[in-house]
């Protein structure tokens, strides 16, 4: 076996590695994505969906060639890996797999103008923070299980699970603390 040195690309991932910490990132595979895309002149989005968006499988018209469709979703799939910032929206669209509407390629389209001005986003793993899998469950089903109240401000796993405003997206995606892949 032969040593190939540190690990820079693997599979469209790209790792930085520097004194504080790793970095992961996928902006060569959202840049290509992009181009396959045709959207590299068009202007980015602040969000990767507008506020209240509601998509169902009546909306519009169906799609003629679903495959673009299907091609471009399967690969925001793939970019969820170190951009969790569109995972709720690309989990909504990949809702219509089966039953593309030209409504749902809009917002696609809009998904990918929104990676379009958040290419450089990738992951940041802390060398001071120790990485610690934590699992909760609740072992005692017959008892009263009692939860504590956290104001909606304070959840930031919103931005996964809601169709957020411009400046509630923002707030809490300061939050997920991503950072630019370039380190400084």
């Amino acid at each position: 076996m032969k040593y190939l040195g540190q690990l820079r690309y693997f599979l469209e991932l790209e790792i930085f590695d520097a004194p504080d910490g790793i970095y992961l990132s996928q902006t060569k595979y959202a840049s290509d994505l992009i181009s396959r895309s045709g959207m590299t002149d068009s202007q980015s989005a602040s969000t990767p969906l507008k506020g209240n968006c509601r998509l169902t499988h009546f909306d519009d018209t169906p799609l003629e060639d679903p495959s673009r469709y299907q091609q471009l979703v399967e690969s925001l799939i793939y970019l969820t890996v170190t951009h969790p910032d569109i995972a709720h929206v690309v989990h909504i669209v990949s809702q219509f797999m089966a039953n593309q509407r030209t409504m749902h390629y809009v917002v696609v389209l809009r998904i990918l103008r929104y990676v379009k001005g958040t290419i450089l986003h990738g992951l940041h793993f802390s060398a001071d923070s120790p990485l610690v899998l934590v699992g909760f469950f609740d072992a005692d089903w017959a008892d009263i299980v009692h939860l504590s109240h956290v104001s909606s401000e304070n959840h930031t796993a919103d931005i996964f699970t809601k169709s957020l405003f411009p400046s509630r997206f923002s707030t809490l995606l300061s939050n997920l603390k991503l950072v630019s892949t370039l380190p400084s």
